[in-house]
């Protein structure tokens, strides 16, 4: 099931590295290389909690809006093989224990968690010969993701709120099958090397494929609706992982798999997803959040990402949440007045508008809702306005075919005007305008 709005394969972005820091990439013992960055100390954990925090908030918005999310973190590769680490970079004592830190930072609040730190650590398959994460790269295995895969499921199977679920949503038979050994499609860090490293050859991979059993017609399997499954991840869900595979074999259900790039990041990924009409229009069962530990230390405002990809960490979730929840609950302002030429529908020019007013100002926890159709143009600039404050300018993406969408944006405090100008449009229509409110709490 494809996405309306492409969200691109995955790729590695050293996004801690300066210019003047050493390469990322650090040659350890019997071939195995490491990425410098997954190494921090106690110095980052306001980040992390941060990060938690804001996971564990919309976590909450999703579930009162009956999405449940797991959240699983792909533990960092040098603690699982700190053995090859080599001898003047050991990893730190705070590092042996940031994995249980989180995990116990999410059960403490209330957020289903998947450990894959200790299924990991444990796996009879972690020192084979066919070990859990690739040599030469920060992903994992073809390995890796089945022992993973399987911790996630066992996860679930141990949660009472989960487990029953994930019963529910129709099961799928998929089939595992070996594939034939090929060189590995990912070497990463070999480009991250110091100018006078060794050289390094392509490891031989070996994989697996998971096939799908065809339904009979009008089947229980008939999946024209769509999974009620998403896994929303990093490049370590990517298809050519085989995470995604494994996944839907170890849960033996229809998984829908979005994988993001680093440039971009999780924030901007999850956001993407929940605007999206997939879920817009039919929301999942069950949302398997997958981070890479690391960017446990990268909440939206995290500096060291493109520009364009820096958010403020408070404005992220405020709209997160509001995507999050399809029913409105009706706030006190009201429509005042539409104005402008776009206030009826019909094609638009560059700068026409619509201007939308409303009884008093809105507060932090009220944003505006709306369906929006703008045929030819995929952008409309929000402009925010009222007395006592300073204008607010931004953009914001758009399907920019010609069905309606729904359509929501919180402008802030203090604003009691919205402007929207799509640009030139075929046919622009605004409807169903609202004020609506968030869940009390949201930002406490």
């Amino acid at each position: 099931m494809k996405l309306r709005l492409t969200i691109l394969a995955a790729a590695l972005a050293a996004i801690t590295a300066h210019a003047a820091d050493p390469p990322p990439g650090v040659v350890g013992k019997n071939g195995w290389l490491f990425y410098r960055y997954e190494a921090v100390d106690g110095n980052v954990t306001a980040d992390a909690r941060t990060t938690l925090q804001l996971i564990a908030r919309l976590s909450r918005v999703l579930a009162a809006n009956d999405v449940a999310v797991m959240v699983t973190l792909v533990p960092v590769k040098m603690r699982v093989y700190a053995k090859h680490l080599p001898a003047d970079f050991p990893i730190s004592q705070y590092m042996k224990g940031q994995y249980q830190q989180f995990a116990q930072g999410f059960r403490a609040q209330k957020i289903p968690f998947a450990d894959l730190d200790t299924a990991f650590l444990e796996s009879p398959k972690r020192d084979s010969d066919t070990p859990l994460f690739l040599r030469l790269d920060t992903h994992w295995s073809p390995t890796g993701t089945m022992v993973a895969a399987e911790a996630i499921k066992a996860a679930i199977d141990a949660d009472p709120a989960l487990s029953p679920i994930v019963a529910s949503i129709p099961a799928a038979k998929y089939r595992l099958r070996e594939a034939p050994a090929k060189p590995s499609p990912a070497i990463d860090l070999v480009a991250q090397l110091p100018a006078s490293a060794p050289k390094f050859e392509r490891e031989v991979l070996r994989t697996f494929v998971v096939d799908r059993e065809k339904a009979a017609a009008g089947g229980l399997l008939d999946d024209a609706a769509g999974p009620a499954i998403t896994l929303l991840g990093s490049s370590y869900s990517s298809d050519w992982t085989t995470f995604p595979s494994a996944l839907r074999h170890a849960l033996q259900r229809d998984v829908l798999s979005i994988a993001v790039p680093a440039n971009q990041g999780s924030w901007v990924g999850m956001e993407t997803y929940l605007r999206d009409d997939s879920f817009q229009k039919q929301p999942p069962k069950l949302i398997v959040w997958e981070l890479p530990e690391r960017d446990m230390h990268a909440p939206p405002n995290f500096k060291y990402r493109e520009a364009r990809y820096v958010l403020d960490n408070n404005d992220w979730l405020l709209r997160a949440a509001a995507w999050a929840t399809p029913k409105c609950t009706p706030a006190t302002p009201t429509l005042k007045a539409t104005t402008g030429k776009l206030a009826k529908p019909g094609p638009s020019a560059e700068g026409d508008f619509v201007e939308i007013a409303f009884s008093r100002p809105l507060d932090r926890l009220e944003y505006v809702s709306a369906r929006l159709t703008t045929y030819g143009s995929s952008q409309v600039r929000i402009e925010a306005s009222g007395a006592g404050v300073t204008a607010r300018k931004y953009e914001l993406a758009v399907a920019g075919d010609d069905e309606a969408h729904n359509f929501k944006t919180p402008p802030g405090k203090g604003y009691d005007k919205l402007r929207i100008t799509p640009g030139k449009a075929h046919q622009f229509r605004i409807e169903d305008v609202r004020v609506c409110r968030q869940m009390e709490g949201l930002l406490d």
